[in-house]
């Protein structure tokens, strides 16, 4: 009994725990901590100097943030008009260079300052977090059929696999050909490294160990690569949200969501703030963009005086109908008083106009 009682309130603890947990906001900031501790295991560790292994990640660090610093200067708080006037037609330098009527002041801040501008002004080391994931090249290496005859690969930069019968020719060499278990004939050119891979796999084909590994190691390196290039990019819109603050950081953030192809949900989960008169606008952005009506939000995460303090979840369908309604009353009450001020008016008319008429009888 005493057992079955001592389960039971573990139990409700557990429970009582897992609500606490859940009630509390996952904190973008911790977000950007793990990549860079992702990034310093997996990219890092062991393969540089110890100075280098301990300016790495701070290097990766600043880069993230200057990123979205770039961001915040290409899209400020003002008005596009705004912008473009105090950059272009109110710039002290243009206007003691250029003559007032230049086409000049025609061009758009944002497009000027645009992500080919950013990159040009960085340094190598810098340069590189925003190369484009390329697979290791191999030239000319024996891919070892065992049981079979002897090929020459070559993996492409996108992960792409020849094969040919001669060391040194790709292009004009036969299309090789396999034939799978079920007497499939399959063709060897072209073909990713992974699919080829599994391929061999799922029919028993096997190849030198040395082969398998040089080709397992180009496909991992490579979709490390990949998930770098991903994860910086969500971090620097994890950074853009955070450091804009309860209104321009989320919508800043939905621009660079929109512009760089990452999910435009992150920048509306934080975005809930009830006190914002235009938020139903920034919800109806979002929807019009194929925002999720029923994505569970922060609300008010912004208004939070500790790191980890409770917040309260919402959804967007929910607080967008409360807005919607909050509106329309207002609307009406808008209606009501202007009606009612509009009667007064009235009421004002005719009374001065029944005191003139009773000041003229009382005259004759």
């Amino acid at each position: 009994m005493k057992k079955k009682y001592l389960e039971m309130l573990k139990e409700k603890l557990n429970s009582f725990l897992e609500k606490e947990e859940n009630e509390k906001p996952i904190v973008l900031d911790d977000k950007v901590d793990e990549f860079i501790n992702w990034y310093y295991e997996n990219m890092v560790k062991g393969q540089y100097t110890d100075i280098g292994e301990y300016r790495e990640p701070i290097e990766l660090r600043n880069f993230i943030e200057k990123m979205a610093v770039w961001y915040e200067l290409r899209f400020p708080y003002n008005d596009k008009e705004n912008i473009n006037r105090k950059m272009f037609k109110e710039n002290i330098y243009l206007k003691s260079q250029i003559d007032e009527d230049s086409d000049i002041q025609l061009l758009d801040w944002a497009d000027l300052y645009n992500l080919n501008a950013f990159t040009n002004t960085l340094p190598n080391y810098e340069y590189h977090f925003l190369a484009k994931p390329r697979c290791q090249s191999l030239c000319c290496h024996r891919l070892k059929i065992l049981n079979n005859n002897n090929y020459y690969y070559y993996l492409t930069a996108k992960g792409r696999l020849r094969v040919s019968t001669l060391y040194s020719s790709f292009k004009n060499s036969p299309i090789i050909e396999i034939k799978d278990n079920n007497g499939k004939i399959v063709k060897l050119n072209d073909v990713k490294a992974e699919e080829f891979l599994n391929f061999l796999d799922s029919n028993s084909i096997k190849i030198a160990s040395d082969t398998r590994e040089e080709l397992l190691n180009a496909i991992n390196n490579y979709k490390q690569d990949c998930y770098f290039k991903e994860e910086l990019l969500n971090c620097v819109m994890y950074r853009i949200i955070e450091r804009g603050g309860n209104r321009i950081g989320p919508r800043r953030g939905l621009l660079f969501a929109q512009e760089f192809n990452r999910n435009i949900d992150i920048p509306m989960i934080y975005g809930i703030d009830t006190s914002d008169p235009n938020l139903d606008d920034f919800i109806a952005k979002y929807l019009e963009l194929g925002g999720n009506p029923n994505l569970v939000c922060y609300e008010n995460y912004f208004d939070r005086t500790k790191k980890y303090e409770k917040v309260e979840k919402v959804t967007i369908k929910d607080i967008y109908d409360i807005d919607k309604n909050k509106k329309q009353e207002a609307m009406q009450n808008l209606v009501n008083v202007l009606k009612n001020h509009a009667e007064d008016e009235n009421f004002k008319k005719e009374e001065i106009k029944r005191l003139r008429i009773e000041r003229k009888l009382n005259r004759n």
